[in-house]
Order: structure tokens, then sequence, then C-alpha cells
């Protein structure tokens, strides 16, 4: 949730949230992986987890947000940290 970021998330549980993340994208059988729920609460939330979105991309994998999969585009529902 890194819409929390600087609150109840500090800067370790970040980085172990996004290589968590990031292994998960290398590890899963899929080519579509759908990357949610609470990144869009944060206009940062690319920028945050960019290494997850780096690594689907030299797996050649694509991962979206819901919003995305629907064809539409991601609203942020915060401004962010």
């Amino acid at each position: 949730m890194t819409y929390m970021f600087g609150y109840l998330l500090n800067r370790i549980n970040l980085n172990r949230a996004v290589e968590n993340a990031a292994e998960i994208v290398r590890e899963i059988d899929a080519e579509l992986i759908i990357y949610d729920h609470h990144l869009p609460r944060d206009r940062k939330f690319r920028e945050r987890t960019e290494k997850v979105w780096e690594v689907a991309k030299g797996e050649n994998k694509k991962v979206v947000t819901a919003a995305e999969f629907l064809g539409q585009e991601s609203v942020v529902l915060s401004v962010g940290a």
C-alpha cells in the first residue's frame, strides 16, 4: 500500500514488498498479471513499484491494473505522500 509510505510504511518494508511482487512476477506461470487493489490509491504507484513493471517486461509478461484490464485508465484516489 504505497499510499501509506512515510506514515505506516517505511522504505525497508516498501522495498521488501516490491521485491516480493517482482519475485511473484518472475515465478508465476502467467502472461497477464493484474496488480492492483491498493495501488491506484497513490498517484506515485508506478514510480514506487517500478521494479515490478520492469521485471514483467523483462520476463515478457504483462502487468496491468484492474482498470487497465477493463480498457480504462486507472483513477487515482489520493494524492500520495
